[in-house]
C-alpha cells in the first residue's frame, strides 16, 4: 500500500511538471497571456485520472518546445522541408504521429457521457494550447490530423463488439469535430476505426470485463503549419 501510494504520488508529481514545462514554454513567448494549469488542459480532474496518459503530455510538451523548427520547416521550400524533415528525426517524430491519448468508456456501451466528454474536452484543450501558442508567435495556425480507434473487451458477441467498438470511435470523433469548431482549430479526422479484436496494448486479444480494452484511442497522424 505506501509503494503504490509512494508511486501514485510521483506520477501525479510528473504530470504537474509536465504541466508546468508546457505553460512556461507558453508564457515565454513574447507577450503571451498567463494560462493558468487549467486553460492549459482543460479538466484538470480528468487529465490526473488519466496517468497512462502521461506520454500524451510529454509529447505535447516536446511539440511546444519545437515550434520554431516547425515554422522553419513551413517556411521552407518544399524541398527543404523534405529534406529537414528526412535528417532531423526529433522533427520527423513531432510532425508525425507523437500524441497518442487514450479515452476510457466508463460504461460497457458507446455512449459518451460527461466523464468522457471531459477526457475528449481535455485532449482539444492541450491542442488548441499548442495551436494559441504558434499562432501568437507567427500569427498562423496548425492543422491537425488524427485518427480514433474504439475497443472493446471481449465479454459479447464479435458482431456485438464490432458494433461497440465502431460507436465508440464515431461518438468520439463527433464530440471532437464539435470542439474543434468551436475553438477553429484545423482538425481533420482522417480514421475513424473501431478494433474489437484487438487491444490497445497491441496484446493478443483482451480479457473479458476488462476496463483497459473499454475505450477509444486517438492518434496525431500529422502536425502541419
Amino acid at each position: 500500500m505506501k509503494l503504490f501510494a509512494i508511486q501514485h504520488i510521483g506520477n501525479v508529481c510528473l504530470l504537474l511538471f509536465v504541466f508546468c514545462g508546457t505553460i512556461f514554454a507558453q508564457d515565454s513567448t513574447k507577450n503571451a497571456p498567463q494560462k493558468s494549469v487549467s486553460d492549459v488542459v482543460g479538466s484538470l480532474g480528468s487529465v490526473l485520472d488519466l496517468e497512462e496518459n502521461l506520454s500524451f503530455l510529454q509529447a505535447a510538451n516536446e511539440i511546444i518546445a519545437s515550434l520554431h523548427d516547425i515554422h522553419e520547416v513551413a517556411m521552407s521550400k518544399e524541398e527543404d522541408m523534405v529534406k529537414k524533415m528526412t535528417h532531423n528525426g526529433n522533427l520527423r517524430r513531432i510532425m508525425n504521429k507523437v500524441v497518442e491519448c487514450r479515452i476510457p468508456f466508463q460504461s460497457p456501451g458507446a455512449t459518451t457521457t460527461t466523464k468522457e466528454h471531459e477526457y475528449l474536452s481535455s485532449f482539444i484543450a492541450v491542442l488548441d494550447s499548442i495551436n494559441n501558442t504558434y499562432n501568437l508567435r507567427y500569427n498562423s495556425n496548425l492543422s491537425y490530423e488524427i485518427a480514433i480507434f474504439g475497443y472493446t473487451d471481449q465479454r459479447g458477441t464479435e458482431a456485438k463488439n464490432k458494433e461497440i467498438a465502431d460507436s465508440r470511435a464515431k461518438n468520439s470523433a463527433t464530440f471532437l469535430a464539435k470542439m474543434a469548431k468551436e475553438k477553429n482549430l484545423k482538425l481533420n479526422i482522417s480514421t475513424i476505426q473501431g478494433k474489437p479484436n484487438e487491444s490497445p496494448d497491441g496484446k493478443a486479444s483482451c480479457e473479458k470485463d476488462d476496463p483497459s480494452c473499454r475505450v477509444c484511442k486517438i492518434v496525431l497522424v500529422r502536425l502541419l503549419p
